[in-house]
C-alpha cells in the first residue's frame, strides 16, 4: 500500500565551524523545490553540499580538515586553560570550546496531522509554531578523558625532552634539544588529534533538540535534550551526485580504460547504474522477480539463448524510460539510441552488470558507452542516478522512513550543451513530481541560472576568510520608504540578461557598446593588466540612467566593481547637452543619475566639483566610480572630454593623426575615426572639445569600436594596440581593479 506524501519541509539549514564556514544559514524558499548555489570558484558551494552529506548520512565521516581552520588556535588556548586547573569558569570555557566544534542545524516545518513524524524533535508538548529543529555537532565523547590523555601526551613529550637534555648536557642550554623535539612532536591539541587516529577515538557526532526559531537564543549549553542520530537518518534521505563522475576514458583511480583488458566493463558507472535501475523498474512494474533467477537454468542450456533473453529483458525495462530521456533534449542530429548487451559468466550465472551500447546513424554497429561523447554520457548518468534515488526513496517510504528527501547535484552542466542546461531543472523536477523533495544544485552555468526565479538563488561569497550565504531574494534592492520598482527592475534585468556577475571575481559596468567591446580587448593585450587576465571579469552594459539601481546589489556582493559612466555635462536650467567649456565649469552640471546617486547629492553637482574635490571621493567600499576627469590641455588651455569616445580620441591624439585609413577603407576612414583625424589635423587645440562634441553628436557612436577593431585587424593589430591607450579615467579604474584582485581569495 502506497503511503501518502508528507508535507514536511526543511525551512533552513545552518553550518557552523565547518571548513570555511563560520556561522552561515541557507534559507529555503517557501514554495520552490529547487535551490541554486552560485558564486565564484572556491567560495564554499561544494563545502556546503559536503557538509550536508557528512552530517545527514551515516556513511560519511568528518575529518580533521573539516574543522574551521582559523579556530584551531582558539581551541588550543581553551584546552590549555581547561587542563591548567587554574580557571574558575570551567563551565564557560567548556561552552566556548564546544561552540568551536563543527555543527549543523536544520529547522523543519510540519502540519499538526504530521506531528507523529517529528515527535522525537519536539522540545515541549506546548509547541505552537509548527516547527521543530535539531542540531548535530561533532564533539568529544568524554571531554574529561580527552583532556586527561592530552595532558599525558604533553607530559610524555616533556619527559622525553628532559631525558635528551640529560644525555646531551652540552646542548641542553642552547635550545637545540627543544628545536629537535619541536620538529618531531608538536604540542597542540590539533597535533594530538592527528596522531594514532585520535580524532575518531575521542570524537563522534551527537544530536540534540534545537530551538526552531531562527535568530533566537539557542538552548543553554549542558541542558540540551539528546536525540538519536538514527531518528534523523530515518527522517531524512540525502543523495548526492558529485562533480567527479568518472565518465572519461580513465577509471576512478586514473587508470586508462582499455577495452582489450575489459577495464571499461569493470569500471563503467552507467552500465552498473542501468543494471540496478532495470531490475528496480521491472519489479515496480509488477514483473515476477523470479523471471530473472529462472534464467540461471537457461544459462546451463546455452549461453547465447540466455543472452538474447536478457537483452530482451533489459531492453523492455529501458524502452519507456529511454523515451523519457529523449525529452531532456540532447542536441544532436545523429540522436544516439541505446541498446543493452548482457554479460554472462558461466560459473557465476549472471554477471552483475549489462553493457550499455549506443547507436548513432553514423555507424552500422553500436559502440560501447565510453566511445560516445562525455556530454551524452554525463546526462545519461545523471538521469539514471536520479531515477535510482527516487526508487530508493519509494522503498524507504513504504517502510515509514525518508519523509524528507534532499537531492544534491554538483555542477550538472559539466560537458553539457547549453540547450540541455536550459531545460535541465524542469526535467529533474519531472522525475520527482510525485514525491516530496528538495533539490540543491551548485552551478557555474548561466543557462541553468536563467531557468529559475531570482528568489531561488543563493550567492556564496568569502569575507574575512569565511563563507557567507546571501539569499538574493532577501536583499533590499531599493531605498527604504521608496517604490519597489528598483527591486523589480534589477530582477527583470537578470531574467533578460546573463547572470555572469554571480560567478565573477570582479565586475565592470559600462554605459555603452564601445566600452563593452574595447575594454576587454585592451585587458587581453596590455601586460600591465596582467592580474585581470587571470580573473573572470564580468562586463555589464547598463545605461548611465540605470546603473545606480544596481548599487545595493553590488554592495552586497562585495566584489571589486568599476562603474564606468559619462560625465554628461549640461548648462544649468537648460535641457541641451554642452561640451565642457573650461570657462563655464562652475555653471555646467551633470545629469547623470549614476553619478548623482553615488555621491548621494540632494543638489545639482557641478562639473567643476566633479573635476576637482569629488575625484578623491569616487571610491566607496567595493565600488569605484569612473568618469572623465583628465585635463588634456596645458597650462594655458584646458581640454576636457565628455564621453568615452572623445576621451579615447584625446588620449590617442597622435596615433589618430598619423594613421592612414585609406589602406583599410575605400575612403579615408569612416564615421568617428575619420572625424577625429580631421579634427586633430586641422583644428587648434582650444577647439578640440567643442568639435569632438559636435562630431560625436552627429555620428553613430555604436560603430566607433567596430571601425577601430576593423582597422587594427587589417594592420599589425598587436603593434597597433600597443600604441593605443584607454582614457585615463578607465585606466585608473582598471589599475585599481587589478590591484584589488591581485590577492583575491575567491579563485
Amino acid at each position: 500500500m502506497r503511503r501518502s506524501q508528507s508535507n514536511l519541509k526543511v525551512n533552513s539549514i545552518e553550518i557552523n565551524n565547518f571548513k570555511r564556514f563560520g556561522n552561515s544559514r541557507l534559507q529555503f524558499h517557501e514554495s520552490e523545490k529547487v535551490e541554486l548555489l552560485i558564486g565564484s570558484n572556491n567560495s564554499g558551494k561544494t563545502t556546503l553540499l559536503n557538509a550536508m552529506g557528512k552530517f545527514l548520512s551515516p556513511y560519511r565521516e568528518i575529518h580533521l580538515y573539516d574543522f574551521q581552520i582559523n579556530k584551531w588556535d582558539e581551541m588550543h588556548h581553551l584546552v590549555e586553560e581547561l587542563i591548567s586547573k587554574n580557571d574558575e569558569n570551567v563551565h564557560d570555557k567548556k561552552k566556548e570550546l564546544y561552540n568551536i566544534f563543527p555543527g549543523f542545524k536544520a529547522i523543519i516545518e510540519y502540519k499538526q496531522s504530521e506531528i507523529h513524524l517529528v515527535k522525537n524533535f519536539l522540545s515541549t508538548l506546548e509547541h505552537q509554531n509548527n516547527k521543530v529543529a535539531f542540531y548535530i555537532r561533532f564533539e568529544p565523547n568524554n571531554i574529561e578523558e580527552l583532556l586527561s590523555e592530552y595532558k599525558e601526551y604533553q607530559l610524555k613529550i616533556e619527559e622525553t625532552v628532559q631525558s635528551w637534555k640529560d644525555l646531551n648536557e652540552e646542548e641542553s642550554d642552547t635550545g637545540v634539544v627543544e628545536e629537535v623535539a619541536g620538529h618531531y612532536w608538536k604540542r597542540t591539541i590539533r597535533d594530538f588529534l592527528e596522531l594514532d587516529n585520535n580524532l575518531s577515538r575521542f570524537f563522534s557526532l551527537k544530536a540534540y533538540v534545537a530551538n526552531p526559531v531562527e535568530d533566537d537564543i539557542e538552548y543553554e549549553f549542558g541542558r540540551k535534550t539528546n536525540i538519536s542520530l538514527q531518528n534523523i537518518y530515518s527522517l531524512i534521505q540525502v543523495d548526492t551526485i558529485i562533480a567527479g563522475r568518472y565518465l572519461s576514458d580513465v577509471d576512478s583511480k586514473g587508470k586508462t580504460a582499455d577495452s582489450s583488458q575489459k577495464v571499461m566493463e569493470k569500471e563503467s558507472p552507467i552500465s552498473s547504474l542501468f543494471t540496478s535501475f532495470a531490475h528496480d523498474y521491472r519489479t515496480e512494474a509488477g514483473t515476477n522477480e523470479m523471471d530473472y533467477f529462472d534464467l540461471d537454468y537457461d544459462l546451463l542450456k546455452g549461453n547465447k539463448a540466455t543472452e538474447e533473453q536478457l537483452k530482451e529483458f533489459y531492453q523492455e525495462s529501458f524502452g519507456e524510460v529511454e523515451e523519457k530521456f529523449k525529452e531532456w533534449g540532447y542536441p544532436n542530429i545523429n540522436q544516439p539510441s541505446i541498446t543493452v548487451n548482457p554479460k554472462l559468466e558461466l560459473l557465476n550465472s549472471i554477471k552483475s552488470n549489462a553493457d550499455i551500447m549506443i547507436h548513432t546513424s553514423e555507424w552500422d554497429k553500436p559502440l560501447p558507452e565510453s566511445y560516445n561523447g562525455l556530454g551524452y554520457r554525463n546526462l545519461l548518468y545523471i538521469f539514471l542516478k536520479l531515477h535510482q534515488f527516487n526508487e530508493d526513496r519509494r522503498v524507504r517510504r513504504q517502510k515509514g522512513e525518508s519523509q524528507l528527501h534532499f537531492v544534491l547535484i554538483e555542477e550538472p552542466e559539466v560537458h553539457l550543451h547549453s540547450p540541455v542546461q536550459e531545460v535541465f531543472i524542469d526535467q529533474v523536477k519531472n522525475i520527482f513530481s510525485e514525491e516530496d523533495f528538495q533539490i540543491i544544485i551548485s552551478t557555474h552555468s548561466n543557462h541553468i541560472v536563467d531557468s529559475v526565479n531570482f528568489e531561488q538563488l543563493h550567492y556564496f561569497k568569502v569575507l574575512d576568510k569565511k563563507t557567507n550565504i546571501l539569499r538574493l531574494d532577501n536583499l533590499l534592492l531599493y531605498e527604504e520608504g521608496k517604490s519597489k520598482v528598483n527591486d523589480r527592475f534589477v530582477k527583470k534585468y537578470f531574467e533578460l540578461h546573463s547572470h555572469n556577475i554571480f560567478f565573477a571575481d570582479g565586475i565592470i559596468m559600462v554605459e555603452g557598446s564601445s566600452e563593452k567591446v574595447l575594454i576587454p580587448h585592451f585587458i587581453k593585450f596590455k601586460d600591465y593588466y596582467k592580474n585581470l587576465k587571470n580573473k573572470y571579469i564580468a562586463v555589464m552594459e547598463v545605461n548611465g540612467a540605470y546603473a545606480h539601481l544596481f548599487y545595493p546589489l553590488l554592495k552586497e556582493l562585495g566584489l571589486p566593481t568599476l562603474v564606468i559612466t559619462d560625465i554628461d555635462s549640461y548648462r544649468k536650467g537648460n535641457t541641451q547637452k554642452e561640451h565642457i567649456d573650461p570657462n563655464l565649469i562652475d555653471k555646467l552640471i551633470t545629469t547623470n543619475s549614476s553619478i548623482n546617486k553615488f555621491f548621494k547629492s540632494k543638489e545639482e553637482i557641478t562639473i567643476e566639483c566633479l573635476l576637482n574635490e569629488l575625484v578623491e571621493q569616487k571610491i566607496d567600499e567595493n565600488i569605484n566610480l569612473c568618469y572623465q576627469h583628465k585635463n588634456y590641455g596645458d597650462e594655458t588651455n584646458s581640454i576636457y572630454a565628455r564621453t568615452f569616445e572623445d576621451a579615447f580620441a584625446l588620449e590617442n591624439e597622435e596615433f589618430l593623426k598619423e594613421i592612414d585609413f585609406r589602406e583599410e577603407f575605400d575612403v579615408q576612414g569612416r564615421g568617428l575615426l575619420r572625424k577625429f583625424k580631421e579634427i586633430f589635423d586641422s583644428e587648434s587645440p582650444n577647439e578640440y572639445a567643442e568639435k569632438l562634441f559636435k562630431a560625436i553628436a552627429n555620428n553613430q557612436k555604436s560603430d566607433f569600436a567596430l571601425d577601430l577593431i576593423y582597422y587594427l585587424v587589417n594592420s599589425d593589430g598587436e603593434t597597433a594596440i600597443s600604441n593605443l591607450s584607454l582614457p585615463r579615467y578607465i585606466d585608473d579604474g582598471l589599475q585599481w581593479l587589478n590591484d584589488n584582485l591581485s590577492g583575491d581569495t575567491n579563485v
